[in-house]
């Protein structure tokens, strides 16, 4: 009888003991990844709203988040503050404390020291070439009235009118903020290309001077003057720009010209002489237009005898 009771307690002890390891592994399995990242350490310098001042702690991964959310600032409070373009889509910017080995290469892609901003929500928009950002600032419209390759996006967004002509400007990124623009003039700079397909609000578009090579006018469905001339134009299509009323795009060098936007009547001047590789330009109408009846009368079209409509 006493042999049977020990060999029941020891079944029960072993049944007992395998059911408690099972547990253990189960909810270690479970809480595995959470652990993990418990363990992780990050430098965050942190704000002290009792002293107004800002020091240096070691939280877990899973807090960052949150003390980020409140004001804190990813990084070691001695490193060097900067505002760090998060996503360029969304055109979102983010405090950020880099050490002195990584910022170099922080501002060579368009990150800039000091902070993003003293309002929480300000967004910025990247401006890397200087001339263009001193630009905005002569027409003051930089508030910070500092070269620091941004501007504060509120400056811009709302301006109907931008002329920085003959400034010596070879990047016009940042211009795809300037969404309520409805005449534009950049015209006598040194660029090569720009793109405009933001700005559909655009009514007159001036950037004759330059070295552009091609450009999409496509989305800009409002613009109704473009002078264009003296560039380095191979192939224009405006044949979307259904509102347009004046064309000058002369000597570009251009080998193809879509200017059929089924209102023709509508276009008041139409210069694209000084073009000599221009074999055709394709119009509305191409018998009226070989003929010189109107509304292609030789006075409004100007073209290169050796160019022929089609």
């Amino acid at each position: 009888m006493k042999k049977f009771i020990y060999l029941l307690l020891i079944t029960v002890f072993v049944f007992t003991s395998c059911n408690q390891d099972d547990e253990i592994i189960d909810l270690s399995s479970q809480n595995k990844a959470n652990v993990e990242k418990e363990n992780l350490k990050v430098d965050i310098c942190h704000y002290d709203e009792d002293t107004g001042e800002y020091h240096t702690i070691n939280v877990s991964e899973n807090a960052v988040e949150a003390h980020l959310a409140h004001g804190d600032i990813l990084g070691d409070c001695n490193d060097n503050l900067i505002c760090h373009w998060v996503d360029p889509v969304a055109n979102i910017w983010q405090p950020m404390l880099v050490k002195d080995e990584d910022l170099q290469e922080h501002l060579d892609h368009g990150d800039f020291l000091g902070s993003c901003g003293t309002n929480p929500g300000e967004n910025f928009t990247y401006i890397p070439d200087a001339n263009f950002e001193q630009a905005l600032i002569d027409l003051i419209i930089d508030s910070d009235g500092i070269i620091n390759k941004r501007v504060l996006t509120t400056d811009i967004s709302g301006l109907g009118g931008l002329n920085v002509k003959s400034k010596n400007i070879s990047d016009l990124t940042g211009i795809e903020d300037f969404i309520s623009l409805r005449v534009l003039n950049f015209s006598y700079n040194q660029l090569t290309n720009v793109d405009v397909s933001v700005n559909t609000l655009l009514t007159l578009l001036r950037f004759n001077g330059n070295q552009i090579s091609s450009i999409n006018l496509s989305n800009n469905t409002s613009l109704r003057e473009l002078y264009c001339y003296d560039n380095s134009l191979k192939n224009l299509d405006v044949s979307n720009n259904t509102s347009l009323r004046n064309l000058y795009c002369w000597n570009n060098g251009l080998l193809s010209l879509n200017i059929k936007n089924n209102n023709n009547d509508k276009i008041n001047r139409f210069y694209a002489f000084s073009n000599p590789d221009l074999e055709y330009i394709t119009v509305d109408n191409p018998i009226n237009a070989n003929l010189g009846i109107a509304p292609y009368t030789i006075d409004k079209w100007k073209r290169d005898s050796n160019s022929t409509y089609n």
